[in-house]
């Protein structure tokens, strides 16, 4: 939730339904919310009208200081078997940017 109301969540999933009804929700998309590349998602905020340009800024900030409230606002309608696959995948790309970061030991000494 970005304002700390359930009912906006809402209103980013139903924005952002198409991503499940057109299929366009993949492990790419997941990929780049991952990395903080959200700016479609932005565009897509600013263009529906339905939120001030405080707002957008508040889903800005809240999304770059943690994606994975994105993927929560894209998940908000999916069914369980969806949310379970994504979930999956999030924490794929978790761990692979735990091990990415991780000094090797040749850093060490």
């Amino acid at each position: 939730m970005i304002f700390g109301q359930r009912e906006s969540n809402s209103y980013f999933a139903a924005i952002f339904s198409y991503d499940f009804l057109d299929e366009h929700l993949g492990y790419e998309t997941i990929s780049k919310i991952h990395r903080g590349d959200i700016a479609e998602w932005i565009r897509d905020l600013e263009a529906s009208g339905l939120f001030s340009a405080a707002e957008v800024r508040a889903a800005e900030l809240a999304w770059r200081t943690s994606p994975r409230l994105l993927l929560d606002a894209l998940l908000e309608d999916a069914d369980e078997v969806s949310v379970k696959r994504w979930e999956i995948a999030w924490a794929r790309l978790e761990r692979q940017s735990h091990t990415s970061h991780a000094p090797s030991v040749a850093e060490h000494g």
